[in-house]
């Protein structure tokens, strides 16, 4: 799924089921073997407030992690914000 010529979820198929009652996910997956959670970091978050779905850092996971690179942001969050244009 792409937003502003962006990968923002790559292989959604693969979050089915993935997603935990945290709503944490792995945004990008491991473009080489496809399996989630191969790679470090790529975590974000699903939060609601009222009737709008906000898709933001993972800060519970990164926080409770020994590593800080584990549960890190996708790279177009750090260099664009939240939401692309």
């Amino acid at each position: 799924m792409k937003i502003d010529d962006i990968v923002f979820i790559n292989m959604v198929e693969v979050l089915d089921g993935a997603i935990d009652e945290d709503q944490t996910f792995q945004a990008l997956i491991c473009e080489e073997d496809a399996i989630y959670g191969c790679e470090f970091g790529n975590w974000m978050a699903i939060r609601q407030l009222d009737d709008r779905i906000f898709f933001m850092p993972a800060f519970d996971k990164y926080y409770e992690s020994k590593s800080l690179i584990e549960y890190d942001t996708p790279k177009y969050i750090e260099d664009r914000g939240l939401l692309p244009r």
